[in-house]
């Protein structure tokens, strides 16, 4: 199965809001933009972590995934809907994310996919040819998509579940002293 098959059958399944974004698929990296819901990204991730953990290792197409941004608020999705792509870019040389800044150089793959998503709501119907030829300063290479995979200062998907798909208990200054302080109003 390839592995843009595999996400429209993880995307095909009932989730509570709708799915857009775009999957990128080269030689050796994927790179996926997922734009939806808090609660339906983390069904999603779980679903993912899951099925990969269910499957035999030589059978798993995702290993070293890792979590390059998640915001939150944002008024309006990017992609008009869901795109996939299979495309080989030329190699990039000398790719040194740690050099580079992991949260620098995350942002910048995410500003790019944002701008790549401007172009295509522009001239929708883009093709894979038009991608490659017209809009591929604004695809990340391999090389960089692996260098962000690999590099140890990026949540992985377990580590972001973790933090993220838990409820999240915390206790205020204020409820640790008596008598409870006065109500401050701003």
């Amino acid at each position: 199965m390839e592995t843009n098959q595999v996400f429209e059958e993880i995307l095909s399944e009932q989730h509570a809001a709708t799915i857009t974004g775009v999957l990128i698929v080269q030689k050796e990296s994927i790179i996926h933009l997922v734009e939806t819901s808090m609660d339906t990204s983390t069904a999603l991730l779980r679903q993912i972590q899951s099925m990969e953990a269910d499957l035999d290792p030589s059978a798993r197409v995702m290993e070293n995934v890792k979590i390059l941004v998640s915001s939150e608020d944002c008024p309006a999705p990017y992609f008009a809907k869901w795109f996939h792509y299979n495309i080989q870019l030329n190699a990039e040389s000398n790719v040194d994310i740690d050099k580079e800044d992991p949260v620098e150089a995350s942002w910048g793959v995410y500003d790019k996919l944002v701008e790549l998503a401007s172009e295509m709501r522009q001239h929708s119907g883009t093709s894979v040819s038009e991608l490659k030829r017209k809009y591929n300063h604004l695809v990340p290479s391999n090389e960089r998509v692996l260098g962000l995979a690999e590099t140890e200062k990026n949540m992985s998907l377990s580590e972001y579940l973790q933090v993220y798909d838990t409820p999240i208990s915390a206790t205020l200054e204020s409820e640790r002293v008596w008598p409870i302080p006065a109500l401050i109003r701003y």
